[in-house]
């Protein structure tokens, strides 16, 4: 079930807040605790019921393995050994369903032997309730939270406004939350801000991402059957697809936090503003925030982060980012964009080093320029079908010789068009990749990115997530209140919404990883 399909949004989202509310409201909580647990099972069952079997197995396992850890005397050789084969037999599981294919792949192609082609089908979500139970495991061996019962570790790792696509989060920033949602008295203004969030995040999805994958379905596709893509077609599609994807997953992100608030709970942030990022290491701090956190917490501080040198410190970087990459999928583009972020990363941080030791401050718009380059053209190698169809996009994007100018223009430009034409330009209106409404589009996408206030900074006086403080979040000019005004903005947003899911409703990007 999808949070822009019609049967979430007009029977099963008011079904379950009627049946939770209403039972907290009734003086049952556990009854409440218990309603939201078997919705969020039958959301996620929705899908493929069979995979039910895998989650389920997973939490019983699980939280299993947490009552071996918490018993086990700190500090000892068997606690260690307990967390260690607990958290490597969720990363087995993880491999079958996920590499398995990828990694027979590559045995075949070194061996230069034949063997049947092994299909496993991707269980929904594997890749996020696999990481939030590992961090469960390394939190309660590190005593950093305890061990809790069935009910409440279930739905904390089935709570449906993260489970399918983050935020990644620690038991102790959810469990905690779910007794007091139950006894609190009903806040209306968290109401209201989560039904504000998951309005704005279901227009950005239908209206913005959604519409921004009309420009990029057509460039990959001549990419990967390699046909000829001019240069202005292909800058055309890299941007589209770097809105698209900016677009959908912010959007999924506030839509998951809405949710969450509309049950009084809170989830961490998970996107803020990444495209206003000056620096790549401020990019990762911004985009994904979760999955960030997780692979620094667990992976980049254990391999020795920065307490060790700097040539420790570049490894645990490349390593992390090579991971995180793969982390996303299966295939060589992922672990081409991974080694490319690692890899830039390790440029940045020794330019800090560098521009420290000689004072040399670049003007913030070369920052934002060179981080936005980046990760558009990473973004190419990360959306293609496979390498040789990145190679064709970025041979594209860096030929400016190869242009296409509508054939109506040649009469307006005078001795210009001879000029064009000497550099190699074709007036030619066989154009099948920019248009008059693409350029308006994406220069509407970058006015929203780059002037306008997030959602969390426009919700700012409201707390509309956890450790908000943390982020530095500041109250836009345009702070929101609950008002007519607003309702009235907000409502029309989410009816032209879900009004779009009905034409249609495409999946979330990253449901795929």
């Amino acid at each position: 079930m999808l949070f822009n399909s019609p049967e979430f949004i007009f029977i099963f989202l008011p079904a379950v807040l009627l049946l939770f509310h209403g039972l907290r409201v009734g003086g049952r909580p556990v009854a409440a605790l218990w309603a939201l647990l078997v919705a969020s099972t039958f959301f996620y069952g929705w899908w493929n019921p069979v995979y039910l079997a895998l989650i389920g197995l997973s939490i019983v396992g699980n939280l299993a393995v947490s009552g071996l850890i918490a018993a086990a005397p700190k500090g000892s050789v068997t606690r260690k050994a307990i967390v260690t084969s607990g958290v490597a037999a969720n990363l087995l599981v993880l491999a079958y369903f996920k590499y398995i294919g990828f990694l027979l792949s590559i045995v075949t192609g070194i061996s230069g032997t034949e063997s049947p082609e092994l299909h496993v089908a991707l269980p929904l979500a594997i890749s996020f309730f696999t990481f939030t139970q590992i961090s469960y495991l390394l939190d309660v061996h590190a005593e950093r939270t305890k061990v809790d019962n069935p009910l409440s570790y279930a739905l904390f790792v089935v709570f449906f406004p993260h489970l399918i696509a983050g935020p990644i989060v620690h038991h102790r920033e959810l469990a905690e939350q779910f007794v007091p949602a139950t006894h609190k008295p009903m806040d209306w203004n968290d109401f209201a801000v989560g039904m504000t969030l998951f309005a704005g995040g279901l227009f950005k999805k239908v209206a913005i991402a959604d519409y921004a994958s009309t420009f990029v379905g057509p460039v990959y596709l001549n990419a990967t059957l390699g046909r000829p893509i001019d240069f202005i077609g292909a800058w055309g599609g890299a941007l589209a697809y770097s809105f698209q994807l900016y677009f959908d997953f912010s959007g999924y992100s506030d839509m998951a936090l809405g949710l969450a608030l509309l049950f009084g709970i809170r989830l961490p942030i998970n996107f803020l503003s990444p495209y206003k990022a000056a620096s790549l290491i401020d990019f990762w701090r911004r985009w994904h925030i979760t999955l960030s956190q997780f692979l620094r917490d667990y992976l980049y501080v254990p391999l020795g982060g920065n307490r060790h040198g700097r040539a420790r410190e570049l490894f645990a970087v490349t390593v992390t980012m090579f991971l995180g990459g793969l982390w996303h999928g299966a295939g060589w583009t992922f672990v081409l964009w991974g080694l490319g972020h690692g890899v830039l990363l390790i440029v940045n941080h020794l330019w800090r080093v560098v521009a420290n030791r000689r004072a040399i401050r670049l003007p913030s718009i070369v920052g934002w320029a060179l981080t936005f380059l980046a990760v558009t053209v990473l973004w190419v190698v990360f959306r293609a079908s496979d390498l040789t169809a990145a190679g064709n996009m970025l041979r594209a994007m860096a030929d400016p010789r190869h242009v296409l100018i509508p054939t109506a223009l040649e009469a307006h430009m005078g001795a210009f068009s001879d000029v064009f034409k000497y550099w190699g330009w074709r007036f030619d209106d066989n154009r099948p990749f920019f248009s008059v409404q693409q350029m308006v589009f994406l220069s509407g996408c970058f006015f929203i990115v780059l002037a306008l206030p997030n959602l969390y900074e426009f919700l700012a006086g409201f707390r509309p997530a956890l450790e908000t403080e943390k982020f530095a979040v500041k109250a836009s000019r345009m702070m929101w209140r609950p008002s007519l005004a607003w309702l009235v903005l907000f409502a029309v947003m989410l009816s032209y919404a879900s009004l779009g899911t009905m034409i249609t409703a495409s999946e979330f990007l990253y449901f795929r990883f």
